[in-house]
């Protein structure tokens, strides 16, 4: 996170995010990032996730437009909105809303990533049962393509339809 300068009122202040070239770091939304540097980009992320969790927090908002490109790795921003994941009952449900936002943004990137998508889930489980460490690595998932369009429909024949045949 950005190094916090002074408190005052309720307000905190943090130290700028810089990019290699001194300028305030861009938003990982507003980038496109080379293939080979999506899975460095995508272990910063996770490993700060865990990192939260192991300290029973949840980011809550988490998505590419809060997260800045700096020239030590990405840094996660916009704090206000934390969860505690020990005493809220929705805490899975951001942990993975924030997990899936950044994976599919960075899967989008690179689809190699998306072998990954249940990490998130590897995550929140070895939370739950405690066994979560900052040095946790989620275990490899078996192979299975990803269908982003995938839609609901029946396979019934026409003839078993449950809504009555137009002409």
């Amino acid at each position: 996170t950005p190094i916090p300068v002074m408190f005052y009122e309720g307000v905190l202040l943090m130290g700028r995010v810089l990019d290699h070239q001194g300028r305030p770091a861009p938003r990982l939304e507003e980038i496109t990032l080379e293939r080979d540097a999506v899975m460095g980009v995508y272990c910063d992320v996770v490993a700060q996730l865990i990192a939260l969790l192991c300290c029973d927090l949840v980011h809550g908002d988490l998505s590419p437009y809060n997260i800045l490109l700096a020239v030590d790795g990405p840094t996660i921003i916009d704090f206000p909105q934390v969860i505690s994941a020990a005493h809220n009952t929705r805490a899975e449900h951001f942990f993975m809303r924030d997990f899936e936002n950044v994976h599919s943004h960075l899967a989008a990137m690179d689809p190699a990533l998306w072998v990954h998508r249940g990490d998130g889930r590897a995550i929140w489980q070895a939370y739950v049962r405690r066994d979560l460490t900052p040095q946790f690595v989620p275990p490899p998932q078996p192979q299975q393509p990803h269908r982003r369009n995938e839609r609901a429909y029946s396979t019934r024949p026409n003839d078993q339809r449950s809504h009555p045949q137009r002409p």
